[in-house]
């Protein structure tokens, strides 16, 4: 996948993150533990059977696992090359692209029940980067599905805008 000057900056950036951190192992640790039941729980609560979900930010796709062993049908999107490798070595016959939540053209519109979005708001900077990440889980989110989003955060923008701009499509924050 093509990725703009812009966006070449921030990949090396994130991927250094990642090449030191594990994401594999963050759920299975004690308080990702806590957070991936927690999420799994209220994910339950609206999934119906035959939903098709998209997860933006799969990491090495924890989530991603989960709820194709529950047989619902998952694409992941993940911009971290060496994360797509790790899920795939854990689950070969995944659908999973390298892409950026803020662009994902390959993604048609209205295509997914439920996206969930529970990573890239933490690595965006800026209101306007974040916007684009929500704005493009609008678009690939049929509708009257549902939008979950993670990201602990004190940012006005960002909560108005969930809000407001995002009242058609129905959003679990």
């Amino acid at each position: 996948m093509y990725l703009c000057d812009k966006y070449v900056m921030a990949l090396s950036n994130i991927e250094k993150h990642y090449n030191k951190h594990s994401e594999d192992k963050r759920l299975l640790r004690r308080h990702g533990i806590v957070e991936f039941e927690t999420t799994m729980y209220h994910l339950h609560r609206f999934l119906q059977p035959g939903n098709s979900i998209l997860d933006v930010g799969a990491g090495t796709g924890r989530y991603c696992s989960a709820l194709m062993a529950e047989g619902y049908q998952v694409k992941a999107v993940e911009l971290v090359r060496r994360n797509i490798e790790m899920f795939l070595q854990r689950e070969p016959t995944a659908d999973v692209i390298q892409g950026d939540a803020r662009n994902m053209s390959s993604i048609p519109t209205a295509s997914a029940d439920i996206t969930l979005l529970l990573g890239p708001l933490y690595h965006l900077i800026g209101d306007d980067e974040k916007v684009k990440a929500l704005n493009e889980a609008k678009r690939v989110t049929k509708p009257g599905g549902l939008i979950f989003v993670a990201y602990l955060m004190n940012e006005y923008s960002i909560l108005s805008y969930c809000f407001l701009v995002f009242a058609q499509t129905t959003m679990v924050c």
